[in-house]
């Protein structure tokens, strides 16, 4: 039994190319944003657990924080202020589960 088809089947995706090549191809000028400001910053926290400060050391030494924008640089010290709270106060689960979820890339997901 022979099946009707309506023309010729399409070409696979690796053999599919655009014929014409547009008046702007290879003309755009990259865009590049500036880092931060580099220099030490203060964690900003009085009294801080030995283990925040060392956290917040390790961030400041990453090969990241380079690229780091002013934005970038507020999120971890909003993290380590809400973990000093934490660590300092009473620690209950769901304080140490909100400190993983903003810790981890993949923190949309609920487990």
């Amino acid at each position: 039994m022979a099946y009707r088809t309506q023309g010729v089947p399409p070409k696979p995706a690796s053999k599919r190319r655009r014929r014409n090549v547009r008046a702007s191809y290879g003309a755009a000028e990259p865009v590049t944003a500036p880092a931060a400001s580099p220099g030490p910053r203060t964690l900003g926290i009085a009294d801080a657990h030995p283990l925040i400060v060392d956290m917040w050391h390790a961030v400041q030494g990453s090969v990241e924080s380079r690229f780091f924008s002013a934005a970038d640089w507020e999120r971890p010290g909003w993290e380590l202020w809400h973990a000093n709270y934490a660590m300092t106060g009473s620690m209950s689960a769901r304080a140490w589960r909100r400190f993983r979820m903003g810790s981890t890339s993949c923190c949309c997901r609920r487990r």
